[in-house]
């Protein structure tokens, strides 16, 4: 029953971990914003997000809500950086999530009325009214700057505006000379605002074992991830790089171990195990970036971050494990005294049998005890009354849960359960029938098999059993 039970909670497991890998393979390509056009006053208008898959489907859907009279929209702009949809509606600029169409952040209605946006070489973002002010945000939403033009330039023309190495340029229409306004009417000659943007620039440094890697696209945070050039980084850990267009993968390999990565997929894969990530590896300005923690991790290396500096220092060198104290632990030996009793002993310390079952013999749960009790095989002590045990049954195994056997609610490792018996306990071995994790020790007479995690933990809720050895 038992193996049974072990076996439907692992092809549970497995069936939802397909499930949520088929969903993280549903990579979007891009995301399309859609207004509707009314044909008179009286139609109203309606703006909705869809991310479209790379085979042209549709994988998600989002509608703004917001209905307004024919002519009247308020989607003042709209674009797409890496995985990150922006969209500027009745003045709120809100960030989705370009794989999954959820709002990751957003500005109060009205703070930026009328403006329009263009990206930097890092995916920061310069929101430029037609009269001011500018002002430039990382992909967080954080301000990283703001210009005030102070009207003195006015009629910006927002169409004009080149960003280029931290520079902004600008076409005005119109400018402030004393108490006159003068008008250019002449596009070619028109005249332009230069704006220097990069004293107010969040740089973020990545180091490499004390080696700071520079790229032409600058290292950003997104998402409380840091980003970073994907050959830079690899190249700066010593690792070998491919990129395959078709598929939008990443394949970095060094000292036998190898990393693999898909744009707009959060998953990454080392030696052919895949892991799910936050966030999903990107391309700005033609370069992929990848999350630093994720893809050095995948190298053993040990990754640190200096938020006063906002620094990333990566090393190479393995991590020395820590060795953490083995906990003290009280086990309830009394359940070993148990195997080998009859029935009728048990009961007259315990109490009858609560809930009877049979599997090759009864297996039932005592009164007041969360403890369970298998007896001999054979057909001759069964009664014609269904929950009715005879006296000389002997107990011939023990089964209980980790929490009664050691008397503790926390994970624990089996050595420390080992060590308050005074003996030892074998490595974790998978049960090629059921795929579980199980050690094994001998005490009193016993043996124990204690189902475990893969790295030997013992959780409140494992099962241990003990039968005569």
């Amino acid at each position: 029953m038992i193996k049974k039970m072990c076996s439907l909670l692992l092809a549970f497991s497995l069936l939802c971990f397909c499930s949520m890998g088929a969903f993280a393979a549903a990579a979007v390509d891009q995301v399309i914003c859609t207004t509707t056009r009314g044909g008179d006053y009286d139609q109203l208008e309606q703006t909705v997000l869809q991310g479209i898959g790379r085979d042209g489907s549709v994988v998600w859907t989002y509608d703004t809500g917001m209905k307004e009279r024919s002519g009247e929209s308020s989607v003042y702009w709209y674009g797409q950086s890496g995985n990150l949809f922006f969209l500027n509606y009745k003045g709120s600029l809100q960030a989705f999530d370009a794989g999954t169409g959820n709002i990751l952040w957003s500005t109060p209605e009205g703070s930026y009325s009328f403006c329009h946006g263009i990206f930097d070489e890092s995916g920061n973002l310069c929101m430029m009214n037609t009269r001011g002010p500018i002002t430039l945000l990382d992909r967080s939403g954080d301000v990283l700057a703001r210009y005030n033009t102070d009207r003195k330039y006015s009629s910006l023309i927002t169409s004009s505006a080149v960003l280029q190495k931290d520079r902004l340029t600008i076409k005005y229409a119109a400018e402030k000379k004393g108490s006159e306004i003068v008008a250019y009417n002449d596009y070619q000659t028109m005249p332009s605002l230069t704006i220097d943007l990069s004293p107010y620039q969040n740089r973020i440094r990545v180091t490499v074992d004390g080696n700071q890697i520079s790229s032409d696209v600058s290292p950003f945070i997104e998402q409380d991830r840091t980003f970073v050039p994907v050959r830079a980084i690899f190249e700066a850990l010593g690792a070998q790089v491919d990129w395959d267009g078709q598929t939008k993968t990443v394949t970095a390999q060094k000292d036998g171990m190898q990393v693999v990565l898909e744009i707009g997929v959060k998953e990454i894969k080392v030696n052919g195990t895949a892991k799910a990530l936050d966030v999903a590896p990107q391309i700005i300005n033609n370069r992929t970036m990848v999350p630093v923690r994720a893809v050095s991790e995948g190298f053993g290396c040990t990754v640190g971050w200096d938020g006063a500096e906002k620094m990333v220092s990566v090393s190479t060198a393995p991590a020395v494990p820590s060795q953490p104290q083995t906990p003290s632990v009280t086990v309830n030996t009394e359940l070993f005294s148990y195997v080998g009793k009859t029935y009728g002993a048990l009961s007259s310390s315990l109490g009858t049998a609560e809930e009877v079952s049979w599997r090759n013999g009864p297996y039932c749960r005592l009164t007041g005890s969360r403890v369970w009790f298998g007896f001999d095989d054979g057909s001759w002590y069964q009664t014609n009354e269904e929950y009715q045990l005879t006296e000389d049954l002997v107990c011939r195994f023990v089964l209980a849960y980790a929490s009664d056997f050691l008397q503790t609610s926390e994970s624990v490792p089996v050595s420390a359960v080992a060590a308050a018996l005074g003996i030892t306990a074998t490595a974790p071995e998978q049960e090629s029938m059921d795929g579980n994790w199980i050690s094994y020790l001998e005490y009193n007479g016993c043996k124990v098999c204690i189902y475990v995690t893969e790295d030997g933990m013992v959780s409140s809720d494992a099962l241990v059993q003990i039968m005569a050895a």
